[in-house]
């Protein structure tokens, strides 16, 4: 049975989560989660991904480049985004509303968290969800070690 986007909305273990766009989309199926740690992360993905990010990402991209990444991202057939809703510079509210047009015109559900709720959560939830235990932890581990320990720098915050 394939776990959708629709299915982490309903997760009693998130409430505080609610959508912001995309509502037709909700069938979407999460095959993964995953971090947006750097501006070109498309070149990361495998598709179905939901994509964590507070934008801070692309806080050095020209408006341009940022389109581009977007469009990436988007070829990738991702599941949804979710993005926390503390938005502190006046460049991350403007990718915000630019990420929310884009997502509303190609219909990728966005999923608003709060700044408190940590990526993490999500992730290991999602995980558990589309994979056997076993599977799940590795790729826990995997996501975890390529984050922190892998030479990538972490953006959370």
């Amino acid at each position: 049975m394939k776990y959708t986007v629709k299915d982490l909305l309903e997760s009693k273990q998130f409430p505080e989560m609610k959508l912001i766009s995309g509502e037709s989309e909700l069938d979407r199926e999460i095959k993964g989660a995953r971090i947006l740690e750097v501006p070109n992360m498309e070149l990361f993905l495998s598709g179905g991904e939901i994509l964590l990010t507070s934008l801070r990402t692309y806080e050095n991209v020209e408006y341009q480049e940022f389109l581009e990444h977007l469009e990436g991202i988007s070829k990738k057939h991702i599941s949804a985004f979710v993005v926390r809703e503390d938005q502190k510079t006046e460049l991350q509210r403007s990718y915000l509303t630019i990420l929310l047009e884009y997502a509303k015109s190609h219909q990728i559900p966005v999923i608003e968290i709060p700044k408190t709720m940590h990526y993490w959560g999500i992730i290991k939830h999602v995980l558990t969800c589309i994979y056997d235990m076993e599977t799940a932890k590795l790729t826990y581990f995997k996501t975890t070690h390529d984050s922190l320990g892998g030479g990538v720098a972490l953006l959370i915050s």
